[in-house]
């Protein structure tokens, strides 16, 4: 009985700690009105889904040469460097200088949702054209408590960017107060 009761505890245990290693957070990025959503683009949790997020998004359309990454406003220069580092030694932050024609991945929001996560990403629709069009793709995670943020899938958008951003938006689950009953 006590050995069984030692087990149950040690299973409790695991289980809250996993779940405070993700977080099981909501996060929205940038702010949604009325949500109840974190939206520090500087949080280790951010930080990590957008890493995943970056390195999905060059695996399915790999970019020749230097790239720039541009994170979402309120990026820290450390978070700059801690991403731009982890995605590869190919990649610097958008507030480099910029150097005349170079592609640009620029991460536009980050939603979190505990053990899911989504990511989009504009990137340049023609990587030999990287000035030209542009185009959005949705990195969709998952986590895992032993190997971390992995990709689920990856969506690419056919419709303007405004329009795929304001789209994906809508594909995610609400981290707001629930309305109150009369």
């Amino acid at each position: 009985m006590l050995r069984n009761t030692v087990r149950l505890s040690a299973l409790l245990m695991l289980v809250a700690l996993s779940l405070t290693s993700v977080g099981c957070d909501y996060v929205n990025i940038p702010e949604t009105t009325g949500d109840v959503a974190q939206h520090d683009p500087n949080r280790q949790l951010v930080q990590r889904v957008t890493v995943e997020s970056l390195r999905a998004a060059l695996a399915d359309r790999p970019m020749d040469g230097v790239y720039a990454i541009a994170l979402p406003k309120g990026t820290l220069a450390t978070t700059y460097q801690a991403v731009t580092s982890q995605v590869g030694d190919r990649a610097l932050p958008a507030t480099a200088e910029p150097r005349e024609g170079m592609p640009t991945l620029e991460v536009k929001q980050v939603y979190v949702r505990g053990w899911k996560a989504h990511t989009d990403i504009v990137r340049p629709a023609n990587p030999a054209q990287p000035t030209g069009v542009q185009q959005l793709v949705t990195v969709y995670l998952r986590y895992d408590p032993v190997a971390g943020w992995y990709l689920d899938s990856v969506r690419t958008w056919r419709v303007d960017v405004r329009e795929a951003l304001r789209l994906s938006s809508q594909d995610i689950e609400p981290a707001t107060e629930p309305q109150s009953r009369p």
